[in-house]
């Protein structure tokens, strides 16, 4: 696949000529031009969103099942997508496929009437530009197939979403570490509230995976992650 990218500037102008401050449609949505792999993209993501808002009323179940939806399409499925990790990494094909690809979809999750054009989630917040978010949040959740992954990310939130993406290294994400981070935190089954045991496991990762490396630890990852957990017994 021979992927797009829009610099911050050019993904700032771009969706100015896609859509008026307010969050009317502009001149420039109806003109847009797409390869026919692009096309094809933004017809299956588009008709998969809009099936899930009729389906499901959270939009956690919304926000997961299209980041199921998108990391199988973009790095699982059929040519002509594969999207390795350095593709999957770089800001700026995430900002041309959010901005031209997939406008639609980014307004329709994150447009409020009365506020601003949502930029963070198409552009100038690396970790938050939605679909990057989504595809990078099952990609760290992985557990192999569908159900399984679905299975131990069910009971989350979208402050989990932000909570493992934003948590990035100084090396990068160490994806084996953080899907059994998701696998035993999606089969917790202690009275602390989900939500801070999650704040309070990424904040003690980060720090000490700064000077240890997990897969060095007694037990290999698990026993690093099961030593994370352990620090937050009830």
């Amino acid at each position: 696949m021979d992927w797009r990218m829009y610099s911050c500037a050019q993904a700032e102008a771009r969706l100015l000529e896609l859509y008026n401050d307010d969050g009317s449609p502009n001149d420039g949505l109806k003109d847009r031009t797409l390869n026919e792999d692009y096309a094809k993209l933004e017809k299956l993501l588009t008709a998969k969103y809009k099936s899930l808002r009729v389906d499901y009323q959270k939009l956690y179940e919304i926000d997961l099942r299209m980041g199921i939806f998108l990391y199988k399409t973009l790095s699982l499925g059929d040519a002509p997508y594969h999207m390795n990790l350095a593709e999957a990494f770089n800001t700026n094909i995430w900002r041309y496929i959010c901005v031209e690809v997939a406008p639609e979809i980014v307004m329709l999750r994150w447009f409020k009437a009365d506020k601003e054009l949502p930029k963070a989630r198409f552009y100038n917040h690396p970790t938050r530009i939605y679909l990057r978010s989504l595809w990078w949040y099952i990609h760290l959740s992985w557990q192999g197939n569908e159900n399984d992954t679905i299975r131990i990310l069910k009971e989350n939130s979208t402050d989990t979403i932000v909570g493992l993406v934003e948590r990035v290294g100084r090396r990068g994400y160490d994806v084996e570490t953080c899907r059994m981070i998701m696998k035993m935190y999606g089969e917790y089954k202690g009275s602390m509230n989900r939500g801070d045991l999650f704040r309070n496991i990424m904040k003690l990762h980060t720090a000490k995976c700064c000077t240890i490396e997990p897969a060095l630890c007694d037990n290999g990852r698990e026993g690093y992650v099961r030593e994370l957990f352990d620090n937050f017994k009830e």
